[in-house]
């Protein structure tokens, strides 16, 4: 595993996928660029923005399983109030 320490504000996400999702012709950065994009035009619908990758994965030829989850950045002083 790669550490490093990020500052993040209420638009970025942690993207988790197993190895699957990029096993065919997905590539890492097509994976983040399409969750971005769908996150963006559901309003941070993190739900559809993993069954869209999930899908994108099956489409792009994968035959290892499949899994996605999105972790919002969102909360920090604000959330607290």
């Amino acid at each position: 595993p790669e550490m490093g320490h990020f500052e993040c504000d209420g638009t970025d996400f942690l993207l988790i996928v197993c190895d699957g999702v990029s096993e065919g012709n997905f590539p890492n950065a097509e994976v983040c660029e399409l969750a971005a994009q769908v996150l963006k035009e559901t309003k941070g619908d993190a739900g559809k923005a993993c069954e869209a990758v999930c899908q994108r994965a099956v489409e792009a030829n994968s035959k290892d399983n499949i899994s996605c989850m999105i972790v919002m950045m969102v909360g920090g002083e604000s959330a607290r109030e």
